[in-house]
């Protein structure tokens, strides 16, 4: 009988703002068809939202998984949850939130069910800078109360492991790596680049971060730059977004913000782009690098992601957080020529394809979920 696992967290498809883990779930519980999974999670999407779904109770998504979209009013659920499907393996991902962090884990006294605690990149030194005194305080207080001892954790990268470890000394680390579709579908290289122009796309959420500000200083402070800047994503940091603001009404011939798309549309959206460009300050996995690689998109991303090594495959370029640095590499990618593109075009779809051929998530996930 395949082993029974509770997947914790507030949001899960068809939410479509709330960010890669939805992404990270939702390929991981279709990548292994030899477990049985029970998704607890909101019937909201990021930004409150109500999902078109039934509510407080089980749908069948799938013929290994089931999906319970909790409402408001239906805050205690998670015992009964307990108590009903009797999970071998309980998978809490984030280590924030009362109702799908806390409450799941109060309610996990006297539970004989192995409980797994992944951060999604949440303790990473990036992810840590924002709002820093606020999650110090609440890191301490975590540690002080003991309530996580004895839990065991996933990391998705060897950063990570390190990065729970130095923040929960002692702790049982495993190390599977983020689950992405195993079979994209790569999109045909039609794209031309003209030669003394750049055409630049920022998709993500909006939140500090992202770091989407630095990006927009970089281009402010260059306006001969002949470098066009579209911004996509829904706005989860509306403070944040307010500091944005200025610098794109500032540059609005050049930088503009285009709204959001859905999931499924993002491949199709990053097509009439150069590059694709994230200066994040911390990334576990980062599905919509992937997805631009798959889009044949080079991409000029931060360090602080697992997507490294970039130039070397004639992939793009992982660069320092320096501005000298990114204004100069955009200065280099404006004089390219279509046929240099090309070959970065070819070598990021290249790259991806042989990320896919060493990645196997049914054993790589042996050790976490048995």
């Amino acid at each position: 009988m395949n082993h029974k696992i509770l997947i914790i967290y507030p949001y899960f498809s068809p939410a479509e703002k709330a960010g890669g883990i939805v992404s990270s779930l939702c390929n991981l519980v279709n990548n292994l068809d030899n477990y049985q999974f029970y998704i607890y999670t909101s019937c909201y999407d990021l930004d409150g939202t109500q999902l078109d779904v039934k509510v407080n109770q089980w749908i069948n998504a799938n013929d290994n998984i089931q999906v319970y979209y909790s409402s408001a009013d239906d805050a205690n659920a998670i015992k009964a949850v307990l108590d009903e499907i009797k999970p071998d393996k309980i998978y809490i991902n984030g280590i924030y939130g009362n109702k799908f962090f806390f409450k799941p884990i109060m309610a996990l006294k006297g539970i004989k069910s192995k409980v797994i605690i992944a951060p999604r990149g949440m303790l990473h030194a990036g992810a840590l800078k924002v709002k820093a005194l606020k999650k110090k305080v609440y890191l301490s207080a975590i540690k002080i109360s003991g309530l996580l001892k004895g839990l065991h954790w996933h990391a998705t990268d060897e950063q990570e492991v390190k990065d729970i470890q130095m923040h929960f000394k002692g702790a049982d680390v495993t190390l599977a790596q983020d689950t992405p579709p195993l079979q994209p579908n790569f999109a045909n290289l039609t794209h031309t680049k003209q030669q003394g122009q750049l055409k630049l796309v920022f998709l993500s959420l909006i939140t500090e971060k992202k770091n989407l500000l630095f990006l927009l200083e970089v281009m402010d402070k260059h306006p001969q730059l002949n470098v066009s800047l579209d911004v996509i994503g829904p706005i989860k940091d509306h403070a944040y977004w307010e500091k944005c603001l200025p610098l794109i009404e500032k540059n609005k011939d050049r930088i503009k913000y285009v709204g959001q798309v859905a999931p499924k549309e993002v491949v199709e959206t990053l097509l009439p782009y150069d590059f694709f460009i994230l200066p994040t300050l911390g990334e576990n996995f980062g599905h919509v690098i992937f997805e631009a690689l798959t889009a044949g998109k080079p991409v000029i991303i931060s360090h602080f992601t697992p997507w490294s090594n970039l130039e070397a495959k004639q992939a793009g370029f992982n660069l320092d957080l320096d501005e000298a640095e990114w204004h100069n590499q955009l200065t280099k990618l404006v004089d390219l020529d279509n046929e240099g593109y090309q070959q970065m075009a070819q070598g990021a779809q290249s790259y991806l394809k042989d990320y896919l051929k060493s990645y196997t998530p049914k054993v790589d996930y042996e050790p976490l979920f048995g």
